[in-house]
């Protein structure tokens, strides 16, 4: 059972990094960062999923 909860904790706190690295991306996006610059320490992935988001939320 304490194996299951290491992996449950370890899976929640991916979820919740990876959300606050596109929260993040999405704020520097804002501020005009360029992409250069933020891929710098953020994935191309992450990138990508913050703009999608930004995309729909301005529909």
């Amino acid at each position: 059972m304490c194996e299951v909860m290491e992996q449950y904790s370890k899976k929640a706190v991916k979820k919740a990094t990876k959300k606050a690295n596109i929260t993040a991306i999405k704020n520097m996006l804002e501020f005009k960062i360029p992409k250069e610059s933020i891929l710098k320490k953020y994935t191309e992935s992450e990138y990508n999923t913050a703009i999608a988001e930004l995309q729909s939320e301005s529909r």
